[in-house]
């Protein structure tokens, strides 16, 4: 944070909006494909989720990239004091998903049916997390391990909701296609809220101690 900054509760609030809007923009371009998918491929077998591995893989590419940039601009617009680097932000987040896909696509060649879809899951979270990282690389701040800190809790608390969800929907190809949909706003809104409520708690903290820690000092 700069200098200790106070977070506004109006920031805190646009923040975490941000980050569930830049999630629905990346849930939206999943479903245009999703559905034009269906309207101009064949008709599947019955029971299948009607959508292949091409279909997928698109998917994934279009909408990490989508969301994780879209967030990314919509927080910085939201807390432009903390994050002001957004020009290099942008195109870094973009090369680093174009890099994360790239060394995913053999898992999703080498699986098949729900195994793929997991991996998708899991692929959208990774890709999240690493292009919340580069944001806090770029904001600059006095102490980068605190954003780094927001968005590992964020990171782990998604993850461990996403695996929860995964496993409850078992084999049911169609629950781990919507779990797909809604995984981006999810992950995000996470993200943001927990790297907000860390800068708040240490705010906080500072605010308690540090008066004390000068006082000691002057003695």
């Amino acid at each position: 944070m700069h200098n200790n900054r106070p977070l506004t509760g109006s920031t805190f609030f646009f923040r975490i909006l941000g980050g569930i809007v830049g999630g629905i923009s990346g849930t939206i371009i999943m479903l245009m494909i999703y559905f034009l998918s269906l309207a101009a491929l064949p008709a599947q077998e019955e029971g299948s989720p009607g959508i292949t591995k091409f279909v997928l893989i698109t998917m994934i590419l279009l909408s990490t990239i989508t969301t994780n940039m879209v967030s990314s601009q919509i927080i910085a617009l939201s807390d432009r004091e903390k994050y002001q680097e957004s020009r290099a932000t942008l195109i870094n987040i973009f090369i680093l998903n174009l890099v994360l896909f790239i060394f995913t696509t053999p898992l999703y060649l080498l699986t098949e049916g729900t195994n793929t879809q997991i991996i998708a899951a899991f692929h959208l979270l990774l890709s999240a997390q690493m292009s919340a990282l580069i944001m806090e690389v770029f904001a600059g701040a006095q102490y980068p391990l605190i954003g780094t800190y927001g968005v590992a809790l964020g990171g782990i608390t998604a993850f461990s909701i996403v695996a929860f969800m995964l496993t409850s929907a078992g084999s049911a190809s169609g629950s781990s296609t919507i779990i797909l949909f809604i995984a981006m706003p999810l992950v995000w809104g996470l993200l943001e809220f927990f790297q907000c409520l860390v800068e708040v708690s240490y705010a906080k903290i500072y605010e308690i101690y540090a008066p004390k820690e000068k006082e000691e000092a002057n003695l």
